[in-house]
């Protein structure tokens, strides 16, 4: 009888190792984004820093922040006004996929200061700084794929 509850234990770790290894082994082509993570789009590499994720490659790159639901895009506008410019915001909402990304351009005098996306998925709240060529693909398969980690420890 102890070698069958013995048998069992080594049968339950094993598939338990199994299914560790293969969310490890699915997390390699995943970035993490705080408590979410993105598919990483073709070509691309991932570096996660400090104040958000880098996703890039030779020709464009992508930081991605999640954001508080506290964070929507007025608070988001909000911080431009604060501080103190005379600023112009142009927003524009286009559907990419399944999920609504909306274009912030911030100007000051006719000059862009700065362009964001701003999305919201699976109740949280993302911000998407762009540097480089626009890629449609990438940024659809950033945003469509961006999922909260079911095991946070991966």
């Amino acid at each position: 009888m102890d070698r069958k509850i013995v048998g069992i234990v080594v049968v339950i770790l094993l598939v338990m190792f199994t299914i560790y290894a293969v969310l490890a082994y699915n997390s390699t082509y995943n970035a993490k984004i705080g408590a979410s993570s993105v598919s990483i789009p073709d070509g691309f590499t991932s570096e996660h820093r400090d104040n958000g994720t880098v996703i890039s490659n030779n020709e464009t790159e992508y930081t991605l922040y999640e954001l508080d639901k506290q964070s929507t895009l007025d608070s988001l506008i909000e911080q431009y006004h604060l501080a103190g410019g005379n600023y112009t915001i142009d927003s524009k909402t286009y559907p990419l996929g399944t999920v609504n990304l909306t274009s912030v351009t911030v100007k000051q005098n006719d000059n862009s200061v700065d362009t964001f996306y701003y999305y919201e998925k699976n109740e949280k709240v993302y911000k998407m700084d762009v540097k480089g060529k626009y890629n449609k693909t990438a940024m659809q398969t950033l945003v469509n794929t961006t999922t909260i980690n079911p095991v946070p420890f991966i």
